[in-house]
């Protein structure tokens, strides 16, 4: 599964030089880039992203501003700032920016960046911390959760070994935190996300489940919930 670069600047020329860069790092996870030229494009703030590339000293918006946008919607955004600028470096600490990149040093702190980003990606594709509203916290890993259900105000997550947990969170909030497509998860209708591991079959409109649950496919969420399905089984041969 691929996770997802967002990359916004007026340069296209840095544009090109940071692309470069993160293709020949060739240790890096399997990804996808988005480029941007213009920082009030509406496409930036429709997608969730797992890293985010903003040059600073942008004219039509910074990407101080960007990122105050972009927390909005996505709290746990992750931010690696570009600037020619020093003194940029501590007010990026108000967006807990993960990283700052000096364009004079680029290359150097590139190399810090991709690398810290990379740890902190995989860490968080492979676990999910469950808060029960009974009190109890514990963490799992994705490959372990069978799938997530949105009740009244409430997420049921049902794990593998057949345990349930119940959270004070929304189905919302969950797409905000997880990247589905770099945990290997589909949303298969507005209150079902699963995962395709879990998967035993497709047939009709229901993903059969391994516990031999049946879960109900919408009708507008079809097409994409068969195409990751085929995608995942595809690249687990």
């Amino acid at each position: 599964m691929k996770m997802k670069i967002c990359i916004v600047d007026d340069d296209q020329n840095q544009i090109n030089r940071l692309t470069q860069y993160i293709n020949n790092h060739e240790s890096f996870l399997d990804f996808d880039i988005v480029e941007f030229n213009d920082s009030t494009d509406l496409e930036i703030l429709h997608i969730r992203y797992d890293l985010y590339f903003l040059d600073i000293d942008m004219p039509k918006r910074t990407g101080f501003q960007l990122a105050t946008l972009i927390q909005k919607e996505y709290p746990d955004a992750i931010f690696i700032f570009v600037s020619a600028h020093n003194e940029f470096v501590y007010d990026s600490f108000k967006f807990n920016a993960f990283y700052f990149v000096r364009k004079f040093s680029f290359e150097a702190d590139m190399i810090d960046a991709l690398h810290l980003a990379e740890t902190k990606l995989k860490k968080y594709a492979k676990k999910y911390e469950i808060n029960s509203v009974d009190g109890e916290k514990l963490i799992v890993s994705f490959a372990n959760v069978l799938y997530f259900e949105k009740m009244i105000n409430q997420l049921l997550v049902v794990l593998s070994n057949g345990k349930t947990y119940t959270e004070r969170k929304s189905m919302k909030q969950l797409l905000q935190e997880v990247n589905l497509d770099l945990v290997g998860f589909s949303l298969i209708n507005a209150g079902t996300c699963v995962n395709l591991k879990g998967v035993l079959k497709l047939v009709d409109s229901e993903m059969v489940m391994r516990n031999g649950e049946h879960l109900a496919i919408s009708r507008r969420r079809f097409s994409d919930v068969r195409e990751s399905y085929h995608r995942y089984l595809m690249e687990a041969e």
